[in-house]
């Protein structure tokens, strides 16, 4: 438009005189909430010249192109039209196109502010490259640290101080720590929430619980962001290479923080380089596999999943962390669940496992999604407050708006801490006052045999569960203990679960009810009688526990199996029989037509390999014949049967409770009695069951802990 029109409909109309060397060279009519970049565009059309060409001159300043035309806030505002040359549009093309491609041209380039900034807009690592005059400019700092916090380390501003690390280590670990713990609380939390709920399980439990994640999370996110900045500029490969790196070395650093024992060490032997060496050949492998491969994911899809929403247009802001670690949490936890449900052996067709894999995939994420989620706002929020102190050394009054001040940064994270944590204790709250006055019915649940002796040790059990949680459990068989008579039971009757349940109902029809399963692994009579009976009474608030051995990722969260406790209660059984390094282990338990079952008797027979350091050789006591139900393993009489000449064996014996099976004129002795008088030559001793033992009780108290609604259990 050369001129302006003179209707008095367009006299309203806001008009830029755009001027060249010569005068003026059109006017451009504006519309409100327009930026330089769309006056470049108009101008375009009028004047046929690329807004790469263009620089807006508005008195001594150059216009930015992200600029708003409102601060144009003369009565009759003008800029001045100057054309770049051929060689800067070139160079503004590649920035933004490749900005390493640049490297290849003249040194020039790297001079050029509006070059620079188009760079490290696209990529923060750009600002190596620039001049140091440049890397000292206000707006080129700032432009390269809000596309990515690590690029202050580039920043021209005393090299002698942030030369060799990326952060100081104090700062990173302090973060890495405090993310880490938040983490670990939160998704404790909200699966405390998901479960049962309450202050004390909450709160109290899941800070103190989580706090010793501390070390690992500082080493883990100093180690991750020092491992960048020698990289530099990285890739996702590369960037997922440096997580995991710093991963696997935090958890063979604090491994020995979590090892309760150290069998070269435990039994009394003074310490000497040839015992160190002997625990680092037992746990170095340990150590290396307790590497967390979801960490990992987890660090590096945070910063990818912020520069995908800073390249989208999000601002950088304590919003913009929280979704990124949401979405990051989100993914990984995609992954993981998914890949679960895939390698998980089950007997259930492929509809049943699709179904229990979308039941607990909601579960999973609302762990998860907003643990990630304060992992990112903790982490990344108290990496870049050196951003203020190193700009504040270039100049006292240079304060990036990215970050504010200390205080405000401080004070901002204190307020969103509090928020979340009113928010999470509005609800608890509101769950206690629910629960408020009912009373908690604990039913310890186990097969049931006709043997008084077994109904008899499963009451000093639950008495002794009754006095350490402070609840009332109570013994209670799933059949066959209501057919033994009163006198052989000290003068009271036992109980099966549908007479309790019934019993409760009617006695206190308002009470939590919680069934605490005695079982290896989720038999039958775990996800098919227990439930069938509790949901007879649907009067009742059910919840119920996983077995010893649970494996069950979806449910509970990938944390301790059991297994390795239950390895462990079985290797001192095996001490207490005298174990010699040339005996054969035996594993036997009662042999289930559930492959379920099977599964988690592996599990605590590879524990227990890994503890002995030998081979442990499966087998049931019985089982039902066919290739079908070969995942039991050969039954114990055939591997007696199939020892060598003079072998020494000691049979591990995976039974909870003295009954018809285990224990003195059990089926296990006289099969061993069987084998003894068939092969003279052998040598056999088998264990005592594991009743009794202090580190059973310890598990159990850990599944009371962490029950679950019965819906879960179909």
């Amino acid at each position: 438009m050369a001129g302006a029109p003179q209707t008095a409909s367009a006299s309203m109309a806001r008009y830029v005189a755009v001027n060249g060397a010569a005068g003026e060279l059109c006017q451009i009519q504006v519309e409100e909430g327009w930026t330089t970049w769309n006056l470049k565009e108009a101008i375009s059309q009028a004047r046929g010249l690329e807004p790469l060409e263009q620089r807006l001159i508005c008195g001594l300043r150059e216009l930015k192109d992200t600029e708003a035309l409102e601060l144009l806030a003369s009565e009759h505002p003008e800029v001045t039209l100057v054309r770049r040359s051929e060689q800067q549009v070139k160079w503004l093309r590649i920035a933004e196109e490749d900005w390493s491609e640049l490297l290849n041209e003249a040194a020039e380039a790297w001079e050029d502010k509006s070059v620079v900034l188009a760079a490290v807009s696209s990529c923060g690592w750009a600002l190596r490259y620039a001049s140091e005059e440049l890397k000292n400019d206000q707006d080129v700092a700032l432009a390269a640290v809000q596309q990515n916090g690590l690029a202050l380390q580039q920043l021209g501003v005393e090299e002698t101080t942030v030369a060799r690390l990326a952060l100081p280590v104090w700062q990173t670990m302090l973060a890495g720590g405090l993310a880490c713990v938040a983490h670990r609380a939160v998704a404790g939390s909200v699966e405390d929430l998901l479960k049962r709920g309450g202050v004390r399980q909450v709160l109290a439990k899941n800070l103190l619980k989580f706090s010793g994640g501390f070390p690992f999370g500082a080493l883990c996110c100093s180690l991750y962001v020092n491992f960048l900045h020698r990289s530099g500029e990285v890739n996702c490969l590369e960037r997922l290479s440096c997580a995991s790196a710093a991963v696997t070395l935090a958890s063979v650093a604090t491994y020995p923080l979590h090892t309760e024992k150290m069998p070269s060490v435990s039994k009394g032997a003074p310490f000497s380089p040839s015992s160190a060496l002997v625990a680092v050949r037992q746990h170095g492998w340990k150590a290396l596999r307790s590497a967390n491969p979801v960490a990992a994911a987890e660090l590096c899809t945070i910063d990818l999943a912020r520069q995908i929403g800073q390249s989208c247009g999000a601002p950088s802001s304590y919003g913009l962390l929280f979704a990124s670690g949401c979405a990051a949490g989100c993914f990984t936890q995609s992954v993981v669940h998914a890949h679960s449900a895939l390698t998980q052996r089950s007997d259930t067709n492929r509809r049943e496992r699709f179904q229990a894999f979308c039941r607990a995939a909601g579960p999973s994420f609302l762990k998860h999604a907003p643990a990630v989620g304060v992992n990112s706002l903790v982490r990344v929020g108290l990496e870049v407050i050196e951003i203020v102190s190193k700009s504040n050394l270039a100049s006292g009054s240079f304060t990036p708006t990215l970050v504010g001040s200390w205080m405000d940064r401080m004070l901002s994270l204190l307020l969103a801490a509090g928020l979340g944590s009113g928010v999470a204790l509005a609800l608890v709250q509101l769950q206690a006052k629910r629960r408020k006055g009912r009373r908690t019915r604990v039913a310890l649940v186990d097969n049931g045999s006709l043997k008084p002796e077994a109904t008899k040790s499963l009451r000093r059990l639950a008495s002794s569960l009754s006095k350490r949680s402070q609840l009332q459990v109570e013994a209670v068989s799933a059949r066959f203990a209501d057919r033994i008579k009163a006198e052989h039971l000290d003068g009271r009757k036992g109980e099966v679960l549908e007479g309790w349940l019934k019993r409760v109902s009617e006695e206190d029809p308002a009470a939590q009810v919680r069934l605490l399963p005695l079982l290896i692994g989720p038999s039958d009579t775990l996800t098919k009688s227990m439930p069938t009976a509790a949901r007879a009474h649907s009067g009742l608030e059910v919840e119920m526990g996983a077995p010893l051995v649970c494996l069950c990722p979806a449910l509970f969260g990938g944390e301790v199996t059991g297994a390795e406790a239950l390895a462990q209660m079985l290797h001192e059984r095996l001490q207490d029989i005298e174990l010699q390094p040339t005996d054969t282990v035996l594993l036997c338990d009662h042999g289930s037509p559930v492959i379920r079952v099977a599964n988690a008797k592996v599990a605590v027979q590879r524990a227990l390999a890994t503890l002995l350091q030998r081979d442990v050789l499966p087998c049931c006591m019985e089982r039902r014949e066919g290739e079908a139900y070969d995942f039991n393993g050969p039954l114990l009489e055939a591997s007696l049967e199939a020892l060598p000449s003079k072998a020494s064996a000691k049979v591990a014996l995976l039974f909870l409770q003295e009954g018809r099976h285990a224990g003195p004129g059990g089926d296990i002795e006289k099969i061993i009695q069987n084998a003894a008088q068939k092969r003279p030559d052998l040598s056999i001793r088998s264990t005592s069951v594991l009743a009794g033992h202090p580190a059973l009780e310890e598990l159990l108290l850990t599944r009371l802990d962490n029950t679950v609604p019965l819906r879960f259990f179909h």
